[in-house]
């Protein structure tokens, strides 16, 4: 976990920036995992129109391993796919062929409103510190290792 001062400076820049207003930030929102781990996220956006998420945001200052990295997008992915409590898996599966149909299934898709914009909230990450060659090494390096947990199924 970073520290607060450290997330609202980052809540700041990105809001200076464009992205959403100082209300629209929260630090380390909460989401449970049923292995008994919970994933926060840094900083959350949410969207003041709709009150749900518009962006999950990782503060990286290169000091983690990228592996821990990679297990955080694991998490995210593992909470986004978590059925919502007496959903079929049956017809979930079944759904997961008519594209946005599956997140009627899913558990994150109850917890915050529709907004007929459905899709998985993006995750993101902010590489600070170090110099630039080694925060684009790590960029890189999350990028490839991760893929398979962010780049989608054909």
């Amino acid at each position: 976990m970073r520290s607060k001062h450290t997330l609202r400076i980052t809540a700041a820049v990105l809001t200076g920036a464009g992205y959403g207003t100082p209300l629209s930030w929260q630090t380390e929102i909460a989401h449970r995992l049923p292995y008994g781990y919970t994933q926060y996220a840094d900083l959350t956006m949410r969207a003041p129109d709709a009150g749900v998420p518009a962006v999950l945001l990782e503060v990286d200052r290169v000091n983690e391993p990228v592996d821990d990295l990679v297990d955080k997008l694991r998490r995210y992915h593992d909470w986004f796919e978590l059925l919502a409590p007496r959903a079929d898996p049956i017809k979930a599966k079944a759904a997961r062929r008519q594209g946005p149909a599956v997140h009627d299934f899913r558990l994150w898709s109850r917890l915050y409103p529709a907004t007929g914009r459905e899709g998985y909230v993006p995750v993101a990450f902010v590489f600070t510190g170090k110099t630039a060659a080694q925060r684009e090494s790590r960029m890189q390096r999350l990028e490839q290792a991760g893929r398979r947990y962010f780049a989608g199924e054909p």
